[in-house]
């Protein structure tokens, strides 16, 4: 059967992940699975007390255990289909390993306490780079409010294949989740490509032409995309920024950024647009690893894409 993967911490914070990962797993037909990642304590502990530090770990697992089973019990009661697991170790590889053979996987970008103990560039980070499935990240609201319904996902593209890996994801989402698909091309103004003092009209004229390729690229990418509604935008500035504003101005509730993967950083890869986004933007971000493989279409769909 189809899963979700989601990392759970024993917090409020963490949990914010599920109110995405239910309708989306309903939609999938997919199980959830509540991941808990319980530290090794590796202490050079005295021989004498090595027995207290076994129990400490073993104390850990316990409330672990408990704690995913009244979460478990809670979405049984909501009938979704949930398995629970625990394990020891490092929560970046735990969660990577989870991911393989998933659908998704959705976290949270803080967690206990408040003390960012998956905070981006750290744990976050390092499952974004290595996991083998999307990973949907969400801003979790320090007063519990709900995340606001997905109605748009903003697809971020420059371009490259690299960028059209996140289209089928996104796709899929949309459909899950009854959105809208917003493809999206950030298009530089000519006078910041260019050296020198050229005249106006020139530079109008490669703005017309740099406005035009991309309107183009977006048609073409637009025909081959799968969603109940697909848009185009172009707009003109640094890509992250304006993906930030349409996050802020109600233009999208969802972002998807394909990423490298392997900590080489590119136009989209994690640490520059990618990481940017995720910090500012306050809303939701599916970001693709290049080594996701392609995503499967979720059971039922229905009527063809349409362009707006």
């Amino acid at each position: 059967m189809a899963h979700i993967v989601v990392p759970l911490d024993g917090s409020p914070l963490a949990e914010a992940a599920l109110e995405l990962a239910l309708p989306v797993a309903t939609a999938m037909e997919a199980a959830v699975v509540l991941l808990r990642v319980t530290p090794v304590l590796e202490v050079p502990w005295p021989q004498a007390e090595q027995a207290n530090a076994q129990k400490l770990e073993e104390a850990e697992q316990s409330e672990a255990h408990r704690y995913l089973a009244r979460i478990a019990g809670q979405l049984r009661e909501r009938h979704v289909e949930v398995q629970a697991e625990v394990r020891s170790g490092d929560p970046a590889e735990q969660i990577v390993f989870a991911s393989r053979g998933s659908e998704l996987v959705t976290m949270a970008t803080h967690g206990r306490a408040g003390l960012q103990r998956w905070l981006l560039g750290s744990v976050t980070d390092r499952v974004v780079r290595a996991a083998q499935a999307p990973v949907l990240l969400i801003h979790p609201r320090e007063d519990q409010a709900p995340l606001p319904t997905v109605r748009r996902i903003a697809v971020a593209l420059d371009g490259s294949p690299l960028a059209e890996r996140s289209l089928p994801h996104a796709a899929r989402l949309a459909r899950c989740l009854g959105a809208s698909l917003v493809l999206v091309r950030v298009v530089p103004w000519a006078a910041g490509l260019v050296t020198g003092d050229l005249p106006g009209p020139f530079l109008e004229e490669m703005d017309t032409a740099l406005v035009r390729e991309a309107r183009e690229y977006l048609e073409r990418v637009t025909a081959a995309v799968e969603a109940p509604h697909v848009e185009i935008q172009i707009r003109r500035g640094v890509p992250a920024d304006e993906l930030i504003h349409m996050a802020a101005h109600g233009g999208a509730d969802l972002i998807a950024i394909a990423t490298h993967g392997r900590g080489g950083i590119r136009r989209w890869a994690l640490g520059s647009v990618a990481d940017r986004v995720l910090r500012i933007a306050g809303v939701p971000v599916l970001l693709v690893p290049a080594g996701v493989r392609e995503a499967e279409p979720i059971p039922e769909t229905e009527g063809a894409p349409t362009t707006a």
